[in-house]
């Protein structure tokens, strides 16, 4: 009896234990890491503003605000893709790609061309190669900023005053000009007073065959000539104040942006008025940012 005791107490142990193995029991602590995720979320938000060195190379400055996951251990930077595009909007090519750490959330594209279409792509990426939705920018290009313009109001009889003022838009480089038909074909603007205030007017509302150019008012200061919302411009004359920004389109579909900066009334008796400007070199393109 003793014996079948004893047998009878070894099964019982074995079938408790082969028991307790099948119902999965542990006397260890639970020290599996946590799931890699297999998602992340973008940006929050993506700004775009595209500059140049007064006469020197152009660029785009990227800045966004953080993705949600940001804090995240497995969350490793963004990635940032810029391309080129043809004048459908098609991609020629991709004209750099970076990885970028979680700071200073800004990137400046650099030496971008005058004349080429772009656009970039800016997403969130984790440890494990996992990539967010991307967020875009507007298709912008390289663009041409100068401080140096200066137009004069029209007079009638002789005087050093040029009223006119026009620019290339294969240079960037803009011109002062006397309000004359051998200038016509040259002049996108023309600055006269009406009942003693200042007004651009196109240079077609005086005289048939000169060039027909639209403006509109962006805003005041630095923050309108930072603007990238940019309206429509339809209107063939508008009133000149200082700091005011407007935007010119050209008859020939280009767009440029002035900030007047000074308005001068001149003993010889006429104004002058001093502006910066930024000229879009690509045909039917609005972007011009400062």
């Amino acid at each position: 009896m003793k014996h079948i005791r004893l047998n009878f107490f070894y099964s019982a142990v074995l079938l408790s234990v082969i028991s307790f193995v099948f119902l999965g029991g542990d006397c260890s602590t639970d020290n599996d890491p946590d799931p890699v995720p297999d998602s992340v979320a973008p940006p929050n938000s993506l700004s775009l503003s595209v500059d140049a060195i007064p006469g020197g190379n152009s660029y785009a400055l990227i800045s966004w605000t953080a993705s949600p996951d940001e804090n995240d251990d497995n969350f490793k930077g963004y990635r940032i893709i810029t391309i080129s595009l043809n004048a459908s909007g098609q991609i020629l090519s991709t004209f750099e790609e970076r990885e970028l750490p979680k700071n200073p959330k800004s990137y400046q594209v650099l030496s971008i061309n005058r004349g080429t279409r772009y656009k970039t792509y800016l997403l969130a990426e984790l440890e494990n190669g996992t990539k967010s939705d991307s967020l875009e920018t507007k298709i912008y290009s390289g663009v041409y900023y100068n401080n140096d313009g200066i137009i004069d109001s029209y007079t009638a009889g002789p005087s050093n005053s040029k009223s006119g003022y026009g620019w290339s838009a294969l240079t960037g480089v803009g011109t002062q000009y006397t309000y004359t038909a051998a200038n016509s074909s040259l002049i996108d603007v023309n600055l006269r007073l009406l009942e003693n205030e200042l007004f651009f007017f196109s240079p077609d509302v005086f005289i048939n065959g000169y060039k027909h150019t639209v403006y509109s008012l962006v805003g005041a200061g630095l923050q309108a000539f930072d603007e990238t919302e940019l309206q429509e411009p339809n209107s063939s004359i508008i009133k000149v104040e200082q700091d005011n920004v407007y935007l010119v389109k050209t008859e020939e579909n280009y767009y440029t942006k002035i900030w007047v900066k000074e308005v001068t009334n001149n003993p010889e008796g006429y104004f002058t008025v001093e502006f910066e400007y930024k000229v879009q070199p690509v045909e039917g393109l609005r972007l011009v940012k400062k």
